[in-house]
């Protein structure tokens, strides 16, 4: 299975094919498009580009740990609600799985890509394991729309990846987590 690299998630990528139309038009006397410029400029500089930016080892690591990390954790479901800290705001939300490396959110609020946010999860008694309130520490990996005819204000799912802090607090508070 042939790997494709995304050029249009990276920034200055973007920017390359931005200046590549501006230029390719003025040539032409006509605007050319961003669809097209992207087109050429992949083909005529993009291999380039990622050698340059030195994007092809990262596009490899990242797409090997993205198939290890699915097969290496297993998914723990737990519907428990929780806060979101983001920007100085707090907005509800509900944490629907977790794993050894990140939380799976439900949340009114949409929160951008890689945003960093706080998890809070309130005080929980277990007999065996109670926990305080806990704070866990991610960013934002994934976003998609959400929909839930029970919970019809929740309308985003956010997957997080955790800090070693907060990976070690979910690790050890495992048990209590799925029990509530």
């Amino acid at each position: 299975m042939k790997r494709r690299f995304n050029y249009l998630q990276h920034e200055d990528a973007v920017k390359e094919i931005l200046k590549y139309r501006e230029s390719e038009s003025e040539k032409t006397g006509g605007d050319i498009g961003f669809a097209s410029a992207a087109i050429e400029w992949i083909k005529k500089h993009g291999e380039e580009w990622k050698k340059e930016n030195n994007m092809i080892e990262d596009s490899l690591t990242n797409y090997l740990h993205g198939i290890v990390e699915r097969r290496a954790y297993r998914r723990f479901k737990t519907y428990l609600p929780i806060k979101i800290c983001f920007g100085g705001m707090e907005f509800d939300g509900l944490m629907k799985k977790f794993n050894h490396v990140g939380v799976d959110i439900i949340t009114a609020v949409s929160i951008p890509l890689h945003g960093h946010i706080e998890i809070l999860i309130p005080s929980l008694s277990n007999k065996q394991n109670p926990i305080k309130q806990t704070v866990l520490n991610a960013n934002v990996l994934r976003i998609t729309h959400y929909h839930d005819p029970k919970n019809p204000h929740l309308r985003f799912q956010i997957f997080t990846h955790l800090d070693k802090e907060s990976q070690e607090k979910i690790i050890s508070n495992k048990d209590t987590l799925m029990n509530n």
